[in-house]
C-alpha cells in the first residue's frame, strides 16, 4: 500500500495529528509515504511579515520526527503563489503545480490511499483526479475560522466541496462530526490520541517536585490566553510556569518573573518534560477556533500522570474531574481549589488503561476504510470509474421525509396554500397541549425537567451543579438585566417568567403560535413585564434593532424556514445584540440513529430496575424507535422539522461566543414519554440510575458514537459583507 498525505503543518513543526497519521499507517501497511504541503492557500497578512522577521532573528529548532529521513518518505514542497481565494490566483497556481502533480502521479498506484488534512486547491484537484481511489478528508480544525475576508470564503468553499467529493470523511472532534452531519454516511469521528511512551521512557510514577510546576507543551498563537496564564501565575507565586513551544503570538503584557517562555522540543522528549510538571495547563481562549478542537496535549499530560487545568473549549467542555480535567473560571469563582486540582493524580493502572485507550493506532485502527482487510478487498484500479457509495448509515426511513410531507399536509397545490396549514396543523396540536396540561399536569415534561438530570447537565456544561442557564447568563452578560429580549416560540410564558425573576432580562415579548398558549400565558404573566404576540416565526417580520437579545428555547427546531428566521433574528438585534438558544440539534423529525437506539434500549433493560421498566397496566414497556413520519408529521408538522440543518446555519449566519454540549442524545430517548415520571427524585437508587446514565452518555459522546443532540448556544450575528 501506498500513502499520499496532504498535510496542513509542515513535516518539521511540532508533532501534530498529520505526523502520528503518517507514522501510523507506514507501521501498519508497510507503506511508502509521499508528504505533500500545498503551500498558503490565503491572502498575506501584515502579521506574516512580524513572523519572518522574529523567526529570522532566531535559529529555528528542528522539530523534524525521527522518521522524516526513513527511505519510506518523500517529502514535496509546493511552490506557489499565496493568491489562492483569487480565480486568476488558482489559474496561476495550477500551471506551477504541473511538476507537483507529475510526481504524485508517479507515485500513486492502485492500492494508494489519498488523505486530504487540508482544503485547498491542490486537494480539491487530488480529490476528482483520483476519484476511483479511498480519497479521505481528515478534518482536524474548521479552518476557515483561521482567515478573515475573502479567505474566509475560499476557506469555506473549499471546506464544503471537499467534503461533498471524497468518498470518507474523518473529524477529529464531536463538534466536528456534527458540525459534518449532512454528511454521515461517510463520517468518521477519530477523535486525537497520544504517542505510548517508549519504554525506555516509562518510569515509576514520581512525586510532584517540591515546586509546583504548571507547563503546558505546544504551539502558542493567537488562541493561546496569555491574561489566564498571568492570573495564574499571579495567584500562585510559589508555582513556577513553564510554556515550551514554537511561540507564534508573543504577549502583550507584561508577564510575572514566574513564567518562563522556553524553545520548542521534538515529540520524543514530551514525556521527558512532561516528567517535571505538576500540573498540565491547556489556556486557550473561547473562540470559533477552539470549540471544534480535541487538544493532543490533553492525552499527553493525562498519560504523564499529570492532572490537567484548561478553558472551557472544544472536546475539552465534554470533559471533567472524574477526567482529571479542572476549568480555570471554576478556579477564579473557586468552585474548586488549586489542592484539590494538584491531588488529582492518576495511579499507575489508570495510566496505563487510559494510554492503551486513548493510542495513536487504537484510534485509526477503528476506522474500516484504513483497515488491511478493506485495502485487500476494495482496491480500485485507476481508471475506475469509481464504486458504489459506502453503505448508508441513515435510517432508510429520512429518505422519504419528503416525499411525505407533501402527501400529509399539502392538500393544495400552491406551496404557500401548503405552509399555511401546515401552521394551522401546528397551532392545532399545541393549543391541544395545552388544554391537556392544564387539565392533567405531569411531575415532568421531559428528560430536562428532572432535577437530577438537570445537575449532571449543568456539572458537565458549567462545572457546577448549582450553576443553572439562570446563573450562568447573569454572570456573563449582566447588561442584559435591563434589556428587552424577544422570546421564539415563548409558549405558556413559564420560563419566561423565571428569565425575569431571575433577573436575565428586564422586559421580554413573546412570539407564539398557538392562541390557547398565549391565553396562558397572559394569565401566568401576572405583573411581569412580558407581552406576547400571535405570529408564525417562519415569515413574522420580527422588527429591525428592537431588541438586545432573542431567546429560543426549544424554539430553533420548529422553524421550517429558517432562512428567514437568521435572517430576522439578526435584523431585530440592536447592535451588540445575542441570540441564545437552548435547543433540539438532532436528526430532523426524530429519525434516531441507529446507534442512539442501541444504546438507548440496552441500557434500560440492564441497567434500569425491572419495577420501573413496567407500564401501568402491567406490561413491558417496549423499545424506544423511530417515530413513524406519518403519523409525526400529521400530529406537528413543525417537529424536528429542520434540526440536523441549526448548527450549521448557525455558524453560517452567527459568530458563537459559546457552543455548549449539554448531550441529551442517550437521555432524551431514555427518558421519552412518560418514562421520566417513573424516576422519583427522593429515591437515590432512582437518582443513581440516572447519574449513570448520564456519565454512559457522557462517554458515549466523547468516544464519537453519538453526538450532543442538545446545545446551549449565545450568538453574535456576523457582520455583513
Amino acid at each position: 500500500m501506498r500513502l499520499v498525505y496532504v498535510s496542513p503543518v509542515p513535516l518539521g513543526s511540532f508533532a501534530q495529528r498529520p505526523h502520528h497519521f503518517v507514522e501510523w499507517f507506514h507501521r501498519q501497511h508497510d507503506a511508502k509515504v509521499l508528504w505533500v504541503e500545498p503551500g498558503p492557500s490565503r491572502l498575506p497578512r501584515l502579521s506574516d511579515a512580524r513572523r519572518l522577521v522574529r523567526a529570522l532573528g532566531r535559529p529555528g529548532s528542528d522539530l523534524s520526527p525521527p522518521w522524516s529521513r526513513e527511505p519510506w518518505l518523500q517529502h514535496l514542497r509546493c511552490r506557489v503563489a499565496p493568491l489562492e481565494p483569487l480565480a486568476w490566483g488558482r489559474a496561476l497556481n495550477q500551471q506551477l503545480w504541473r511538476p507537483v502533480l507529475q510526481a504524485i502521479d508517479a507515485f500513486v498506484t492502485p492500492d494508494t490511499h489519498i488523505v486530504l488534512g487540508k482544503p485547498c486547491a491542490l486537494s480539491l484537484e487530488l480529490s476528482r483526479r483520483y476519484k476511483g481511489l479511498d480519497v479521505v478528508f481528515d478534518v482536524m480544525d474548521h479552518l476557515s475560522d483561521f482567515f478573515e475576508g475573502r479567505s474566509r470564503r475560499w476557506m469555506r468553499h473549499a471546506e464544503t466541496r471537499l467534503a461533498e467529493e471524497v468518498r470518507w470523511i474523518m473529524a477529529s472532534s464531536t463538534a466536528l462530526t456534527h458540525n459534518l452531519a449532512a454528511h454521515q454516511a461517510k463520517l468518521r469521528t477519530v477523535l486525537n490520541g497520544l504517542t505510548p511512551p517508549a519504554a525506555g521512557d516509562i518510569q515509576p510514577l514520581a512525586p510532584p517536585p517540591p515546586q509546583p510546576v504548571f507547563g503546558y507543551v505546544g504551539t502558542i498563537d493567537h488562541w493561546f490566553d496569555w491574561e489566564a496564564v498571568a492570573q495564574l501565575a499571579e495567584e500562585n507565586p510559589e508555582a513556577r510556569i513553564d510554556l515550551v513551544g514554537p511561540c507564534g503570538h508573543p504577549p502583550e503584557l507584561d508577564l510575572p518573573d514566574n513564567v518562563r517562555l522556553l524553545p520548542a522540543i521534538p515529540q520524543h522528549r514530551v514525556h521527558e518534560v512532561l516528567q517535571g510538571f505538576s500540573l498540565g495547563l491547556i489556556p486557550f481562549r473561547l473562540c470559533r477556533l477552539t470549540q471544534y478542537v480535541d487538544p493532543v496535549k490533553y492525552y499527553e499530560y493525562r498519560a504523564a500522570g499529570l492532572p490537567v487545568l484548561s478553558s472551557r473549549f472544544g472536546e475539552m467542555a465534554h470533559r471533567g474531574p472524574r477526567d482529571g480535567v479542572f476549568f480555570f473560571d471554576d478556579l477564579w469563582s473557586e468552585h474548586v481549589d488549586m489542592l484539590q486540582v494538584l491531588s488529582c493524580r492518576p495511579g499507575p493502572e489508570q495510566i496505563s488503561e487510559f494510554v492503551s485507550h486513548n493510542a495513536w493506532h487504537r484510534r485509526f485502527e477503528a476506522v474500516e476504510f484504513l483497515s488491511p482487510a478493506h485495502a485487500r478487498g476494495e482496491a480500485p484500479g485507476l481508471q475506475a470509474a469509481g464504486r458504489a457509495e459506502p453503505p448508508q448509515v441513515v435510517p432508510p426511513a429520512v429518505e422519504a421525509v419528503d416525499r411525505l410531507v407533501p402527501a400529509v399536509i399539502a392538500s393544495s397545490s400552491s406551496a404557500g396554500n401548503a405552509a399555511h396549514l401546515a401552521s394551522d396543523v401546528a397551532a392545532h396540536h399545541w393549543s391541544e397541549w395545552q388544554r391537556s396540561q392544564s387539565a392533567a399536569p405531569p411531575r415532568f415534561v421531559d428528560w430536562g425537567d428532572h432535577p437530577t438530570v438537570l445537575q449532571e447537565v449543568f456539572r458537565r456544561a458549567f462545572g457546577n451543579p448549582s450553576t443553572s442557564f439562570f446563573e450562568f447568563l447573569s454572570a456573563r452578560y449582566p447588561q442584559l438585566s435591563s434589556g428587552h429580549a424577544l422570546s421564539l416560540c415563548s409558549g405558556d410564558g413559564g420560563f419566561e417568567c423565571s428569565l425575569l425573576d431571575r433577573g436575565v432580562f428586564g422586559r421580554i415579548t413573546g412570539l407564539e403560535l398557538s392562541a390557547e398558549r398565549i391565553q396562558a400565558a397572559r394569565q401566568a404573566a401576572n405583573g411581569h413585564a412580558i407581552d406576547f404576540v400571535q405570529a408564525d416565526i417562519n415569515i413574522a417580520d420580527y422588527g429591525q434593532a428592537r431588541y438586545d437579545a432573542v431567546f429560543a428555547k426549544a424554539a430553533l427546531h420548529h422553524i421550517e424556514n429558517l432562512e428567514h428566521a437568521m435572517g430576522q433574528i439578526a435584523r431585530c438585534l440592536r447592535p451588540q445584540g445575542l441570540l441564545i438558544a437552548i435547543d433540539f440539534f438532532g436528526p430532523s423529525r426524530f429519525q434516531w440513529t441507529d446507534a442512539q437506539l442501541a444504546a438507548c434500549n440496552a441500557f434500560w433493560q440492564t441497567r434500569v430496575p425491572p419495577a420501573l421498566r413496567i407500564e401501568a397496566d402491567g406490561r413491558p414497556t417496549p423499545p424506544v424507535s423511530r417515530p413513524v413520519l406519518e403519523d409525526l408529521i400529521a400530529m406537528d408538522p413543525s417537529e424536528a422539522v429542520r434540526s440536523s440543518d441549526l448548527h450549521a446555519l448557525l455558524q453560517e449566519h452567527f459568530e458563537l461566543e459559546h457552543d455548549i454540549a449539554l448531550g441529551g442524545s442517550l437521555l432524551n430517548l431514555l427518558l421519552s414519554g412518560d418514562r421520566v415520571n417513573r424516576f422519583d427524585p427522593a429515591d437515590e437508587v432512582h437518582n443513581q440510575v440516572l447519574r449513570e446514565a448520564a456519565a454512559h452518555e457522557h462517554e458515549l459522546m466523547r468516544s464519537g458514537v453519538l453526538g450532543s443532540d442538545f446545545r446551549f448556544i449565545v450568538a453574535r450575528p456576523r457582520p455583513l459583507n
